[in-house]
């Protein structure tokens, strides 16, 4: 089973429909369903400097979008890296996919609790989810 979790919610097709349709349609119908709970360890890669760190860089262009509007616009952190972590890509997703109605249980440290660039992260959290430490 082919998958890449934040891949899966993109608009665009990146996979080859004749090599990976089953695959395609599983992810298709997998969107449609609600889900409540995600339960996850996401990894680490914000200080990441080449894909040799066996990590490669994506690009997603609906996540980076929904993390700058809501995360990193809002932070006065003047180094924002931090906020291009996976793990906080991860938590941005688990935001959207789950909309109003849900629970993120993440396996975590404590940099985004007073980090500077999640300062706006923080607000955000606050004001639209529940969080239980």
């Amino acid at each position: 089973m082919l998958t890449d979790t934040f891949e899966s919610t993109e608009n665009q097709a990146t996979l080859d429909d004749d090599m990976f349709g089953t695959n395609n349609e599983r992810l298709k119908k997998q969107k449609e369903i609600p889900i409540t709970a995600i339960i996850s360890n996401p990894p680490y890669s914000a200080k990441q400097n080449n894909e040799d760190e066996n990590i490669k860089r994506v690009k997603y262009s609906h996540l980076d979008y929904s993390l700058k509007k809501t995360w990193i616009d809002t932070s006065t952190a003047t180094n924002k890296n931090g906020l291009n972590d996976t793990y906080i890509k991860a938590l941005r997703w688990s935001a959207d996919r789950l909309g109003k109605d849900g629970v993120i249980g993440f396996i975590t440290n404590s940099s985004y609790i007073d980090g500077n660039a999640m300062d706006g992260m923080r607000k955000a959290l606050l004001e639209n989810l529940m969080i239980y430490l």
